[in-house]
């Protein structure tokens, strides 16, 4: 403050400004914010602090919280709660009437537990939250979307910084549950091309659906695409160079080796694999149960296809005597499906 050398009355003014969070919630296969049949709904917790006033971590390094110490929950901002935001923004003079500035109508709402806490979405498909006192919290994710897996907790720092200076920001990304199904012959392990699988739901008493699994995935732009669950086995691709590099070749498996099927943004849930088309030379598989868990790792299923067990005999006949046999002859008998001369 400078005070000048004068008679009259001088003075200042001094503004306090508050602090400002930004957290975005994000699908961590197509980086994007989540889509509007994907929302989560979040719950922000004061941090459990040690006698020091540090925040407190599992082995695992997770924040700790308290469930008395929930502050509120709130459901995270959509692609499309960011688009909608984005729709209301016009040129506004700044205070001093030169330089345009956008402005958009957002939507505040009161953070309870706090003496002026707000929150609302943002032109970013973000969750804006104001006025927080400075310290620590913890996110945790209380309802999680159809097809993700819950993502840990997160600890979120709030420092003494006024929003003017900085808008501070966490994210919080949901992978998609995964899913490996392989369709192996019984005797060697190694992926049998040809035959058409499908996914089917379980109902509570065990019962299959009569219609295949529909996997609702997100695409770009907030859209997306509503895939039947069902595939022929072998179509995706051979294991390759890159794939070694990156140490993803199972064991048993080398490179040129047939994938296995992936599928991704399945709901969590009690299903059946079924056989719907053996590949030529195998027995149909009967059906394998299996349940999908709340988890980011790859889960796995596997069925077995079995060739028939029999006896083949050839018979080299005269074309023109069918009566008289003929011996000498020599045969190379293929499989067919795999490829490969049976001895």
């Amino acid at each position: 403050v400078d005070v000048l050398e004068t008679g009259h009355v001088q003075s200042f003014a001094m503004e306090d400004d508050f602090t400002a969070l930004e957290i975005r919630k994000y699908d961590t296969k197509n980086e994007d914010v989540l889509y509007e049949d994907s929302a989560a709904v979040l719950g922000l917790y004061r941090a459990a602090l040690d006698a020091e006033g540090n925040p407190q971590l599992d082995a695992d390094g997770t924040p700790l919280y308290r469930e008395e110490d929930l502050i509120f929950t709130f459901r995270s901002a959509t692609y499309r709660d960011g688009q909608d935001v984005a729709a209301t923004g016009r040129l506004t003079p700044d205070a001093g009437g030169n330089n345009p500035i956008v402005k958009y109508d957002y939507q505040y709402q009161p953070i309870p537990n706090t003496v002026q806490g707000r929150w609302y979405y943002t032109e970013r498909g973000t969750t804006r939250l104001e006025y927080l006192p400075v310290g620590s919290y913890v996110l945790a994710e209380e309802e999680t979307p159809s097809g993700y897996a819950t993502a840990a907790p997160i600890l979120i720092t709030l420092e003494d910084v006024g929003h003017l200076t900085e808008i501070q920001s966490a994210e919080m990304g949901d992978s998609p549950l995964r899913l490996s199904v392989s369709k192996e012959e019984i005797t060697g392990g190694k992926e049998v091309h040809g035959a058409r699988l499908a996914i089917y739901p379980v109902d509570e008493e065990g019962k299959p659906e009569e219609e295949p699994l529909i996997l609702r995935q997100p695409t770009e732009n907030g859209e997306y695409q509503d895939v039947e669950a069902v595939w022929v086995s072998g179509m995706d691709g051979v294991y390759e160079k890159e794939d070694a590099a990156a140490g993803n070749i199972p064991e048993g498996s080398q490179m040129g080796d047939l994938k296995p099927h992936l599928i991704e943004y399945i709901p969590a849930g009690d299903y059946i694999l079924r056989e719907e088309t053996a590949p030529y030379g195998f027995l149909q598989a009967v059906d394998i149960a299996f349940t999908v868990t709340d988890t980011g790792l790859l889960q796995t299923v596997t069925m077995e296809d079995e060739i028939p067990d029999g006896v083949l005999t050839l018979i080299k006949s005269d074309a023109d005597n069918p009566e008289k046999k003929l011996a000498g002859a020599e045969f190379v008998l293929t499989n067919q499906t795999l490829g490969v001369d049976c001895q």
